[in-house]
């Protein structure tokens, strides 16, 4: 007599994780978007809010870009939730 082996395999079913995903937290400098995040993410392209401060250092000199700084404004990062089951 044959037997075939029998594979069983083993899957979540639930996902309690509330938070899904978060949104990137953006710096606006007179309305335009300079930055996301305040360090670059693994995989980032765009620049971060560390990089544009080193760049207009660089470009400016500490106390122009300290005072360009106390100009930006923030839009918080937005979290999407999971919806609650059953």
């Amino acid at each position: 007599m044959r037997t075939e082996p029998y594979e069983i395999k083993q899957f979540r079913r639930h996902n309690r994780a509330r938070i899904h995903h978060q949104t990137e937290r953006t710096y606006r400098y007179d309305g335009k978007i300079i930055a996301k995040n305040r360090k670059k993410r693994m995989d980032q392209k765009t620049d971060s809010l560390e990089d544009w401060i080193a760049d207009m250092t660089e470009r400016y000199g500490r106390e122009t870009a300290n005072r360009m700084l106390s100009k930006v404004t923030v839009q918080k990062s937005t979290r999407h939730y999971n919806t609650k089951a059953g």
